[in-house]
């Protein structure tokens, strides 16, 4: 099967393989914004919310920086990936 456009990625001794865009890949490890690292931990701090998936978000819920956003909408460069503990 070809994938156009995409590569094939494998992490370490896994056998299991992932496929991402070219664009995704850097040869320099790419920014996060806002002076943000990985696995800093960070705390909601916006109104309360509900998602389709049934995960919510209230104030001072907590999370850690998984990255920088990857919606590829052009800003990704100025949002953050964040993970909420017990969210999907």
């Amino acid at each position: 099967q070809t994938l156009r456009g995409k590569v094939a990625v494998k992490f370490g001794d896994k056998n299991s393989r992932v496929t991402v865009k070219p664009t995704e890949l850097s040869r320099n490890q790419p920014m996060i914004p806002g002076g943000f690292a990985l696995d800093d931990t960070v705390y909601y701090g916006g109104p309360a919310r509900k998602y389709p998936n049934g995960d919510q978000l209230q104030f001072g819920d907590m999370g850690k920086v998984a990255g920088r956003s990857c919606v590829g909408d052009g800003l990704d460069g100025e949002r953050l990936a964040v993970v909420f503990e017990n969210h999907q």
